[in-house]
């Protein structure tokens, strides 16, 4: 039998020693479960870092897609946040999921915006590269199909307008400069050749004007026009003759606008007031001459200034208004590449298949090319009346003389005066028949006809049978009833 000490056999019966041996013992029988708590720990959170590593990486990538304009890798993205944040095990992590979430949502509209941007800009970059006349064949196809497809984008067309907006009124801007340069220079050489009676030189210095031809016509007309005036200033001059004459003076400064003509009346005063001091009828008053001389002159040349001025802004009124004709020209132009709105094409699309409730996609397209064809030439012929020295624009072969209508059929333009051709040497009945084997529909048929299908009432049974009415089979009961009324 063990022995025990006194000491060690007291200690067991006091009750702090009794805890601590109980505690020892428990905590070597419980140390596998707080190894296994301690492991799912470090599990848990090794699993909540990877989660905000995740996290942190799809933010990352999204922030920088939407920088660059992807909305749909953006979008990607958000998607893959939700489902991470189904995984999420706890309140906090779902918030924190959530809030990033919205964070990335928030980018999406500047995302769209950068994404337009990108699409006017990569248009125009492919249109300047079909300038480059040694493109191979399928090269410049392939470019041709890759706009027209980036211009079925209506957001993207009116960013490219603007583009292009922008840079024809730089170019506008540098021509001014230019404008303005051209008449500093030629002036005062064109003043010179008016003032000699040189029509010559003045022609030839107009001719070279080149782009700015009809601006300095419109200065040279201005300056011929106030030399006259100058001639006569010169004949009333008192270095030409003893009896003066206001009247004359007074007439030129009046035909002047009205409000150049307030710096000329201080001068005239003192001019009229010499003369009237000085002048007797017979002779001067030698010190009222001098001033009245010299009254006088100045009031001509502050009249040649004046004058002058007018013509210069004459020269750049009609730069100006030359500038806004040309820059509204420039919008018509641009608006012919703009998008047809869907709801005129099904509109139109109504008009040509009115025996239809659902429109396949070549009734689309052929009502699309329609209403393009359509609007182009009403806008083609706004260009001609800004512009009537403008030649037409080349149109699509079959379309210089459509006879008031034109569609695509099989892919080629179908136009009403080929049809009213091909119907007077093969027959009505030949043509529409062709028609229809080419894939033409009863409304393209009709409007190449010379039908007006915007004037055609729909029968009673056609109304009865639209999808839409509240209840069609309660109208086709009343349409039976009128029936058997009408017997």
């Amino acid at each position: 039998m063990a022995r025990f000490s006194r000491t060690f056999l007291q200690g067991l019966l006091q009750p702090t020693y009794q805890q601590g041996l109980f505690e020892a013992a428990r905590g070597l029988g419980q140390t596998p479960g707080i190894m296994r708590m301690e492991k799912q720990r470090q599990e848990e959170k090794a699993k909540q870092l990877a989660q905000m590593d995740q996290l942190v990486t799809t933010s990352t990538q999204a922030t920088a897609a939407a920088q660059q304009g992807d909305v749909s890798a953006v979008t990607r993205q958000i998607n893959q946040l939700r489902e991470q944040m189904k995984m999420a095990t706890t309140v906090d992590q779902k918030k924190m999921f959530a809030q990033e979430i919205m964070s990335l949502q928030r980018l999406i509209p500047s995302a769209s915006k950068v994404s337009t941007n990108n699409t006017a800009q990569a248009i125009i970059r492919a249109e300047q590269a079909l300038l480059d006349s040694t493109l191979p064949k399928e090269v410049r196809e392939a470019l041709e199909n890759r706009i027209a497809t980036m211009k079925e984008n209506p957001d993207a067309v009116v960013q490219y307008n603007k583009y292009k907006l922008d840079e024809w009124r730089t170019n506008k801007a540098q021509q001014e400069m230019e404008a303005q340069a051209w008449l500093e220079t030629n002036a005062s050489a064109i003043q010179t050749a008016i003032q000699e009676g040189n029509i010559e030189d003045v022609e030839s210095i107009v001719s070279g004007a080149g782009e700015f031809s009809r601006a300095a016509q419109t200065y040279v007309d201005s300056v011929i026009s106030s030399q006259a005036a100058m001639d006569k200033f010169e004949e009333n001059s008192m270095k030409n003759k003893i009896a003066p004459d206001t009247k004359v003076e007074e007439a030129l400064i009046k035909a002047l606008p009205e409000g150049l003509q307030k710096q000329f009346k201080a001068l005239l005063s003192t001019y009229k007031n010499a003369v009237e001091d000085g002048w007797n009828g017979k002779e001067w008053k030698t010190d009222k001459r001098i001033l009245a001389e010299k009254t006088q002159q100045t009031i001509m040349g502050l009249y040649r200034n004046t004058i002058n001025q007018i013509a210069t802004s004459e020269y750049f009124d009609d730069r100006r208004n030359e500038r806004d004709t040309q820059e509204t020209i420039k919008r018509l132009e641009l608006s012919m590449e703009a998008p047809i709105n869907p709801s005129d094409i099904r509109a139109e699309a109504r008009i040509l298949n009115p025996d239809k409730d659902v429109f396949t996609q070549q009734d689309l397209d052929a009502a699309e090319q329609s209403v393009r064809t359509r609007t182009n030439r009403a806008i083609a012929n706004q260009i001609l009346m800004l512009d009537p020295e403008r030649k037409p624009e080349e149109v699509e072969p079959g379309t210089e003389d459509d006879g008031g209508f034109s569609t695509k059929i099989g892919g080629k333009v179908t136009t009403r005066k080929m049809v009213s051709e091909a119907i007077a040497s093969q027959g009505k009945d030949t043509v529409i028949q062709s028609l229809k084997d080419a894939g033409a529909t009863d409304g393209q048929i009709a409007a190449l006809l010379g039908e007006d299908l915007s004037e055609r009432m729909p029968t009673q049974e056609e109304l009865i049978t639209q999808s839409g009415l509240i209840n069609p089979a309660r109208a086709r009961l009343k349409l039976q009833q009128s029936l058997k009324g009408r017997q």
